[in-house]
Order: C-alpha cells, then sequence, then structure tokens
C-alpha cells in the first residue's frame, strides 16, 4: 500500500546532498521544490539512479531543519536540464 503524505511547498529552503558511494564525499547543493513527513521533491542538472542511496541536510536559510538517510526514488525528465528527483527518507522521518 502506498502511503500520500501531504506535500508541503518550500521557500528558501535548500538540500546538501552526498552521495554514498562517493569516496570524496563531496557536498553539493540543490533546491527542494517541496518535502512532506516522508520525503521531498528537489531539482538537478546532475543525474542520479533510482535507488540510489545518499545522506542528506535539508536547511532553511542557514538552518538546519531535518537529516536523514534517503533513496531517490524517483525522477522525471524536463526539457530545462534539471531534472526533478524523488527522495524517500529511510532512517529519521518529520514528526510534525
Amino acid at each position: 500500500m502506498l502511503r500520500r503524505d501531504r506535500r508541503k511547498p518550500t521557500r528558501n529552503t535548500h538540500l546538501d546532498l552526498t552521495r554514498l558511494f562517493d569516496k570524496q564525499q563531496q557536498h553539493k547543493d540543490f533546491p527542494v521544490h517541496n518535502i512532506s513527513r516522508g520525503g521531498l521533491c528537489f531539482s538537478s542538472s546532475e543525474c542520479f539512479d533510482v535507488d540510489e542511496r545518499v545522506q542528506i541536510t535539508v536547511f532553511e536559510g542557514q538552518q538546519a531543519i531535518h537529516q536523514a538517510l534517503g533513496r531517490i526514488c524517483y525522477r522525471t525528465e524536463t526539457d530545462s536540464g534539471n531534472d526533478i528527483y524523488g527522495i524517500s527518507f529511510l532512517d529519521n522521518y518529520i514528526l510534525n
């Protein structure tokens, strides 16, 4: 059964993402479009694989508001080159 949590649009929110297979542990920053209790949506010109594991920190302005291990759960290609990705949180859900 697929549960749909209510997604909240975001403003001034971005994502610090580290690919778990990246030996250099490079942190990259991406804009967040919406967020829910169990995941979020972001855009990137960098390509990610569905099912790829990532470590994320979500920021509102300069303040970290959430950290989690995540999984890329979907990719929507766009004409602009900034594809839309979904991340589902694997170990730390947003409670409020």
